[in-house]
């Protein structure tokens, strides 16, 4: 009996150390969401081997685009928590990106083979020039970007947002494309969040420099997404995915979590560059029905892509609950309406404390919080996870100052490593 006894106490010890006891976290406390946040950024850094390509794992598990989607979860800690830790790896990474000191993520003059054979559509290229754009807002569009012989944190961000309007016709009355290679197979495609992309990179880059050119196109593509293209309804607060130009009259009606996330964030950044109530009024239309479509009931208020419910998302569209978090920061940092801050707050809260459910002591955390309990260790799901408490402390701290813009960080950033 004794015997039995300790073989069942050994195999609970060995159970446990197998799967460590969830964290606790105090959302209430700055540090320690703070700390909670770092040890998931650094455990994503663990899919990060600095290469020439600047891109974390790639062997079928993270796409190109993904990579720039990351590293501007990197530039919004440094805002929302002061700490520049990781400040060195992101921007080298995002230069060798760009090709270093040719600071153009389709790579000058090699442009053709980048759209057609690595197939960087514009939505691609605009996910790296945000993350880009927010290491403006860090050190300032003039001062010096790593590894880019020299060049500065806003001209990357300039010849994305230039090579992005170049994709811009009147077709369905306007709207950029998807894809950048007109023989693509999506070659006709308009995706609603490209535009939402391109109005939020006319938004940060117009704060930097204040080109009146710039937000001018940010204002048009506006126009045509609230208007003539017909992908949003503001009466419901849905953004549709996107149209084919060969019929204008019927968009792609499947909705995605990053959609409507894109659309309140650069609502919220139109109305930092513009001082434009509406756009806020613009966002808050979307606010209810985002959170009732993504944040169910049915999952307690947990979020979960739509797929999920019966696993058919294919790998990618699992991160785009990490696009979406990240706006939903944005817009609660920008809004002056309590009953936005507060529900955006307690959609963001309740995730938080499900997702810890899958996450080990170290923060190593799974990415189906709605259905998965189990730690999972996977760049996707990591990814997520720290989008998600990154979010959090957007939400929870004022480190660098209300809003959406952080005091600037004057340490320079050295200058060398990858040429």
């Amino acid at each position: 009996m004794l015997l039995r006894l300790l073989v069942l106490i050994v195999l609970a010890v060995a159970a446990q150390a197998k799967h460590p006891t969830t964290p606790s976290l105090d959302l209430n406390s700055p540090s320690a969401l703070k700390a909670a946040t770092t040890k998931a950024l650094s455990n994503l850094l663990r899919y990060y081997k600095p290469n020439p390509q600047g891109t974390f794992v790639r062997d079928n598990t993270a796409a190109w685009y993904e990579s720039g989607v990351m590293w501007g979860a990197f530039m919004d800690y440094e805002k929302w928590s002061g700490d520049d830790q990781f400040a060195q790896t992101a921007a080298e990474a995002l230069a060798h990106m760009a090709f270093n000191k040719q600071q153009d993520f389709l790579n000058g003059v090699h442009a053709k083979h980048e759209e057609n054979k690595e197939g960087k559509w514009n939505d691609d290229i605009l996910f790296g020039s945000l993350a880009v754009i927010g290491g403006a807002e860090l050190y300032g569009p003039s001062t010096t970007m790593p590894s880019t012989s020299g060049g500065d944190w806003f001209t990357t961000a300039r010849k994305t947002y230039e090579e992005a309007w170049e994709q811009w016709d009147d077709k369905c009355g306007g709207g950029i494309y998807w894809a950048r290679d007109r023989n693509a197979s999506s070659k006709t495609y308009k995706s609603s969040t490209t535009n939402l992309e391109f109005i939020a990179q006319g938004a940060r880059n117009y704060i930097q420099v204040r080109n009146e050119t710039v937000i001018a196109m940010a204002e048009r593509t506006v126009d045509w997404l609230f208007g003539e293209s017909g992908l949003v309804d503001v009466t419901v607060g849905v953004v549709y995915d996107g149209l084919n130009v060969d019929d204008c009259s019927e968009p792609t009606y499947s909705q995605w979590s990053y959609n409507p996330g894109q659309l309140m964030g650069a609502m919220a950044w139109m109305h930092q560059a513009t001082s434009n109530a509406t756009y806020l009024t613009l966002a808050n239309l979307f606010v209810n029905k985002t959170l009732s479509t993504w944040f169910t009931t049915e999952n307690d208020g947990v979020l979960a892509e739509l797929c999920e419910a019966d696993s058919s998302c294919n790998p990618d569209q699992y991160g785009f609950k990490a696009i979406l978090v990240r706006n939903l920061a944005y817009l609660y940092r920008a809004t002056k309406e309590e009953w936005v801050r507060r529900v955006i707050k307690n959609a963001i809260d309740t995730t938080v404390r499900k997702m810890l459910l899958s996450c080990d002591q170290d923060f190593n955390c799974g990415g189906k919080w709605a259905n998965q309990n189990h730690r999972v260790y996977y760049v996707r799901d990591q990814h997520v996870s720290a989008s998600l408490l990154v979010a959090a402390l957007a939400m929870h701290t004022n480190a660098t100052g209300p809003g959406l813009l952080p005091h600037r960080n004057v340490t320079a950033l050295k200058t060398s490593g990858g040429k």
